[in-house]
């Protein structure tokens, strides 16, 4: 039997996500659930994340990150099914696998920002491109980013980057 909406709750998927979709309520919640304040939050409900090409995939209830970058990944468990320890160990290793996704994807898309940078001042070979994508290193391309930017030509790049 469906529920009217007027008698929902928390307890209830969609209103569960539903509300945490408002950041100002996912940070209240969070900060109440950690007991300590937390920086202002960014909000995806029923987040849906593939991790390899056979359409393996992770779906979090609500994903929220902060803006110094700490995840939170908040559940919805209504009833006790005695398998608290093993959905724990599922939801982490879930987890780890998104935080890894997550990390790639950021790594991606700053290795492309570093060649379309570099493509403004001259000719990238495919020996300096093979290069920066071979870079797995966040704080690399971090560094390379920047140097990119306030690169003259590709040749002052690849010399601060030797």
């Amino acid at each position: 039997m469906r529920k009217k909406f007027k008698d929902l709750d928390l307890s209830d998927a969609f209103m569960f996500a539903a509300a945490l979709e408002d950041e100002r309520t996912c940070q209240l919640v969070l900060e109440i659930i950690l007991g300590k304040s937390i920086p202002k939050v960014k909000v995806h409900s029923e987040h849906t994340i593939l991790y390899n090409s056979n359409f393996r995939s992770v779906r979090l209830d609500v994903y929220a990150e902060d803006e110094v970058r700490v995840s939170y990944d908040l559940e919805m468990q209504n009833a006790d099914e005695k398998n608290l320890a093993k959905r724990s160990r599922e939801l982490e290793e879930s987890y780890m696998r998104f935080e890894e996704l997550l990390m790639d994807s950021k790594a991606e898309g700053k290795k492309e920002d570093i060649i379309e940078l570099l493509q403004e001042v001259g000719e990238v070979s495919e020996d300096l491109q093979s290069r920066i994508k071979r870079q797995w290193k966040l704080e690399t391309h971090s560094l390379w980013l920047k140097l990119a930017a306030k690169a003259e030509s590709i040749e002052e790049f690849e010399s601060k980057i030797q």
